[in-house]
């Protein structure tokens, strides 16, 4: 009899070990994390310290996903070309400069040296989360991406709730300024492995950029890629957008609220690690809806979001929150494994740097849309009406799920490769590559 780890892990037991230089990406963001969970918490309410508003915290925050965007436009083609480590390794070194800009403006209060650290802060994030997510793609011969894509949201958020447990109880002996400082280990930790993970490609940013970017066609060439995308992959980034939209919501918004219906910031710190733990389970979740059609397993997430934001609108006690929250993570852990194993699997394996940029550029939209209008309107009427708003959007979608999977379920445009081509170019599939052997992704 297998045992039960290998019933849930499936293609990530010790059958088919994950590479090391996976092990090593998924350690450098595993600390990562783990420095975050120190600091998401509270970030919010660090911003809200310098008096500005709700407004004014969603446009720092709206503003550092905007340059994040910026960021990604080039690594949509670098990611392809360059190697995926030296981009993390390129980020880690931003961050070295974002936690001093962090710790002077918290002392300064100075909301230059803010703007400063949140305007890097976003090319930082960009450059490690698209090249981890980048090499995890490639470099996987094995595991069934939905699993794969699952286990690394699993230790992602296992690393993210330590570092909130931890931070819960050390707060008061560091302060605001103080919680920066636990980036450090990450990043030096990114600085010392990164460099020793070997791959072949251009070995740095700088020179792809100068290799690559340097003839209008490049640029000519990313527009046109980014207009041709088909309606599948197109509907899929939509998804992935809106994931964007309800992740920013919890990590900048449900911390402010808290305060507002009274709970302290250990309290604080504690709701926000007990809302994502169901996160951990992501490979759980993955394995045990591996029976269902996987656009149905979108829509039974989308539908289990849009209801814990539907009740969050009238009910606002501390236990409710803390449960809708998690039910909302539950919703996630089912969605996001099942869109980016959708992505993979209609993309050949020369884009998947591309279709990784995508996703992230998708992600990061919704990160950068989210903060703006949910202070707008927290400002208006209230944190309350925002819940309402994510309630309507996410009732949609998951209808939307079931009625394109219905029509798409079958059909064998489904297999078609040229996810990002744009026509007449040399990505195009030919008649005989629509003839694809990968698998049908909706099945």
């Amino acid at each position: 009899m297998l045992p039960l780890s290998h019933a849930f892990l499936g293609p990530l037991s010790s059958r088919h070990p994950l590479p090391v230089g996976i092990k090593l990406i998924c350690l450098v963001l595993f600390a990562r994390f783990v420095g975050w969970g120190f600091i998401d918490p509270y970030l919010s309410l660090f911003v809200m310290d310098f008096g500005v508003g709700y407004t004014g915290v969603g446009v720092f925050f709206s503003l550092m996903y905007l340059v994040a965007i910026i960021t990604v436009v080039p690594l949509l083609r670098l990611a392809d070309r360059v190697k995926d480590a030296r981009l993390m390794e390129d980020g880690e070194i931003i961050y070295l400069v974002v936690v001093l800009l962090f710790v002077l403006a918290g002392l300064f209060k100075s909301i230059p040296l803010l703007l400063g650290a949140f305007l890097l802060a976003g090319p930082g994030n960009s450059l490690i989360i698209v090249g981890g997510e980048s090499y995890i793609r490639r470099h996987d011969s094995h595991s069934k991406k939905s699993t794969l894509f699952s286990f690394y949201t699993a230790i992602g958020y296992a690393g993210w709730i330590l570092g909130i447990l931890l931070g819960a109880f050390t707060f008061p002996y560091y302060g605001m300024n103080g919680m920066f400082l636990a980036l450090l280990p990450g990043v030096l930790l990114g600085i010392w492995i990164l460099p020793h993970i070997r791959e072949r490609g251009v070995s740095g940013l700088v020179g792809g950029l100068l290799r690559y970017f340097h003839r209008g066609s490049d640029l000519k060439d990313l527009v046109a890629s980014l207009k041709d995308l088909n309606p599948r992959s197109a509907f899929f980034l939509l998804i992935t957008f809106f994931d964007g939209l309800i992740t920013v919501f919890g990590f900048v918004f449900i911390p402010l609220f808290a305060v507002s219906v009274d709970l302290s910031l250990k309290q604080v710190a504690l709701l926000m690690g007990l809302m994502h733990v169901p996160l951990i389970f992501s490979v759980v979740f993955t394995r045990l809806s591996a029976i269902f059609h996987r656009m149905t397993v979108m829509s039974l997430g989308l539908s289990l979001a849009g209801l814990s934001f539907a009740i969050l609108f009238f009910v606002q006690t501390p236990g409710w929150i803390i449960f809708l929250m998690m039910l909302k993570s539950i919703a996630v852990g089912f969605m996001r494994p099942a869109y980016n194993s959708l992505l993979s699997g209609i993309t050949p394996h020369r884009m998947l740097g591309q279709i990784s940029g995508l996703s992230y550029l998708a992600l990061t939209l919704g990160f950068a849309v989210g903060p703006f209008f949910s202070g707008l309107v927290s400002d208006a009427y209230g944190i309350r009406f925002c819940f309402l708003i994510l309630a309507v959007l996410a009732g949609v979608l998951s209808l939307l799920c079931l009625i394109l999977g219905s029509l798409w379920n079958g059909t064998n445009t489904l297999a078609l490769p040229a996810v990002l081509a744009p026509k007449g170019s040399s990505l195009m599939p030919s008649a005989s590559a629509k003839k694809s052997s990968l698998p049908n992704p909706f099945a």
